[in-house]
């Protein structure tokens, strides 16, 4: 599957909607997790320092991402009448608790791991397919599911006040300096070899 990934710049913004602005970010995750993956079957030996960017850029760009899907995009859908405790989004959200698991698995065993332990490299490697194939149905399924119901619920001025709540989370959970740092980091994760 193809992204229409950023290489190198700021997530593109395809529309200024909601859906657009999470899906350039989706764009950009999958490329992260897409060059995550290669690493992993292009080499036996882990190359820690790429996974620990990878980590780091996952958990603080993701935990970002979802606050605005989780906190922001689900509470518009509420004020519509649509209720959290949706079986679609309860689903969505009990995914993304399970990504936060497996990033503090990954985490655990980056931190953990001795030069040359093959068994925590082994281990490793697990649970960050899991993580990458777990991500990337993730994501599917918002754009099969979320995406489609955002769009078809939320007003213009719904999708404004969204737009709004978007770049103020964004600047109060990072500011711009640390964003910049994030895409940095994104883009050093998907150059490595």
């Amino acid at each position: 599957m193809e992204t229409r990934g950023s290489q190198g710049r700021r997530p593109r913004r395809a529309a200024a909607t909601p859906t657009g602005i999470l899906g350039a970010e989706h764009d950009l995750l999958l490329d992260v997790v897409r060059a995550l993956d290669r690493s992993l079957d292009d080499s036996a030996r882990i190359d820690s320092g790429v996974w620990e960017d990878a980590v780091a850029f996952l958990r603080s760009f993701g935990a970002q991402h979802h606050a605005k899907e989780n906190i922001v995009l689900i509470a518009a859908l509420e004020r519509q009448g649509i209720p959290a405790s949706d079986q679609t989004l309860r689903a969505l959200l009990e995914e993304h608790e399970e990504e936060g698991q497996l990033l503090d698995s990954m985490a655990r065993l980056l931190r953990d791991a001795a030069p040359g332990d093959g068994d925590t490299g082994s281990a490793f490697r697990q649970v960050a397919r899991r993580y990458c194939a777990h991500l990337v149905g993730h994501i599917d399924r918002e754009a099969q599911f979320l995406f489609p119901m955002a769009e078809t619920e939320l007003s213009p001025e719904d999708e404004r006040d969204v737009l709004h709540r978007f770049l103020l989370y964004t600047h109060a959970a990072n500011g711009e300096d640390r964003y910049d740092e994030l895409l940095a980091i994104a883009d050093r994760v998907r150059r490595a070899k």
